[in-house]
């Protein structure tokens, strides 16, 4: 399958003290069918960076493309509804849902499978997804992004409360869709496993977005 790019960075800034940018005219394009992971310390910028790609704000200098067309033109709602998905590090569940409910948010089609495959099981789907564990949450999560027909997957540190076997079945499963989907997925994690685990992987240094070299180990 032909690789197509799917999203870009075109000069991308943001501050709260322009004297001190978090980020500095950002460079960087992302094509579909890789994984991408985001590196860096704390602080350094990537959750923003994040929610700039995911348009939950917005450049103060800079513009980015989503297939060549700024996502200012194509209307942010618009780009977030049909264009984007989510595994946020704080779940954003619907919290008077169950989990079964949350997944159908984006997905009405075999919701329960969806679910199964981030090892949530039918009686767990059927729970309000307050009733759950924080790692049972974030599945749910990951299963409600998987779940979407978007094109791009964003992901901030998704196995941050998961086990390191369950971890790996989630970066498996984000592999997948991937593979089969051809989708754009972009972690940003501090797991150096995920991070060898990705096509591609870039560093947040001193506001600007570089590629890194990780050593197999």
């Amino acid at each position: 399958m032909r690789e197509e790019k799917v999203l870009e960075l075109q000069d991308v800034s943001y501050w709260y003290n322009k004297s001190a940018k978090i980020l500095d005219k950002v460079q960087a394009s992302f094509v579909s069918g890789k994984l991408y992971a985001i590196v860096g310390r704390s602080g350094s910028g990537k959750t923003t960076l994040l929610s700039l790609m995911g348009g939950l704000d917005r450049t103060m200098e800079g513009q980015i493309l989503f297939k060549g067309k700024s996502i200012d033109d194509i209307g942010y709602e618009k780009y977030r509804r049909e264009c984007v998905s989510f595994v946020f590090q704080n779940y954003n569940l619907i919290d008077y849902m169950t989990s079964l409910e949350n997944v159908m948010l984006t997905s009405k089609s075999s919701p329960l499978e969806f679910l199964k495959d981030v090892g949530i099981t039918e009686e767990e789907a059927k729970r309000n997804v307050l009733k759950l564990s924080g790692g049972q949450q974030q599945r749910v999560a990951i299963a409600r992004a998987v779940a979407s027909e978007t094109p791009i997957i964003l992901a901030d540190e998704p196995t941050g409360n998961l086990d390191e076997k369950t971890s790996d079945e989630i970066v498996d499963l984000l592999r997948k869709q991937v593979r089969d989907k051809s989708k754009t997925v972009i972690i940003v994690t501090h797991s150096k496993e995920i991070a060898l685990a990705a096509d591609f992987v870039y560093k947040i240094e001193n506001g600007s977005l570089v590629r890194a070299d990780m050593t197999r180990t």
